[in-house]
């Protein structure tokens, strides 16, 4: 099974839209007046586990499509054990709380303050996961959470607001808040990012490894010397990823 996850996942970033669209269909759902567009795979069995991922900011939207750019290929071989749920944050909207600002070079700094409010995108994230757990159609237990940069950062998040759902969480270049570390207890952490990222420092993931280890958290941090922003690529690489995800 696992040789068999690691070969689907070498030939699935070769799917195009069309199969993409097959794998996952379009829904939406409800919240204080807007919606937050979704794609969905099927649920393969009764109480199955859920696997959230988040996107970065160069896929916010309103088409429910340019969210499966990065991530939606090669999870596809985990359609298998999970329901996959890959929602589309607004273009106005970030899914953490993050505050943010460019200095006169470019460079964007980033400050993660949990006790901030959560934003819409984040409000309708959590209402999403509270209507379909409590509908007891899936299983928390076993549900899992993934993101790349922005969607890194509202990983961290997400789970710090629902820490019951998600056995499992592995951000990709993204960054928290260090203070959350004691809610993120039930969930086992793998960390990813580059050491040439120029978009989110690396010492973010660092802190929150750290953070996590200091209050007994299982936590793996992975970091790829030679890679910038897009260590997702990377991570997708991971012969164990996939394997890791399902047990």
């Amino acid at each position: 099974m696992k040789k068999l996850a690691f070969l689907l996942a070498l030939c699935l970033p070769l799917f195009g839209k069309a199969q993409l669209s097959q794998v996952y269909q379009e829904d939406s759902f409800h919240c204080e007046g807007r919606y937050l567009p979704y794609r969905v795979s099927p649920a393969p069995f009764a109480q199955a586990p859920i696997l959230l991922f988040l996107h970065g900011s160069g896929e916010r939207g309103s088409d429910n499509a340019k969210q499966l750019v990065h991530g939606a290929s090669p999870l596809a071989t985990l359609a298998d054990s999970f329901c996959i749920i890959i929602p589309q944050c607004p273009e106005d909207d970030y899914w953490s709380s993050v505050v943010k600002s460019v200095d006169e070079q470019g460079g964007r700094h980033f400050s993660f303050e949990s006790e901030l409010e959560p934003t819409w995108a984040m409000r309708a994230l959590t209402g999403l996961l509270d209507s379909l757990m409590e509908a007891d159609d899936f299983n928390a237990k076993r549900s899992v959470i993934g993101g790349l940069s922005m969607g890194g950062m509202g990983t961290f998040e997400l789970v710090s607001r629902r820490p019951q759902y998600f056995h499992k969480a592995f951000p990709i270049c993204g960054g928290g808040d260090p203070d959350i570390a004691p809610l993120a207890y039930q969930t086992e952490w793998w960390i990813f990012h580059g050491l040439k990222d120029d978009i989110v420092d690396p010492e973010f993931s660092k802190a929150m490894h750290q953070a996590f280890l200091e209050n007994g958290v299982q936590s793996t941090l992975t970091l790829y010397p030679e890679a910038n922003h897009n260590s997702w690529d990377s991570c997708f690489a991971e012969p164990t990823l996939y394997s890791w995800i399902r047990n």
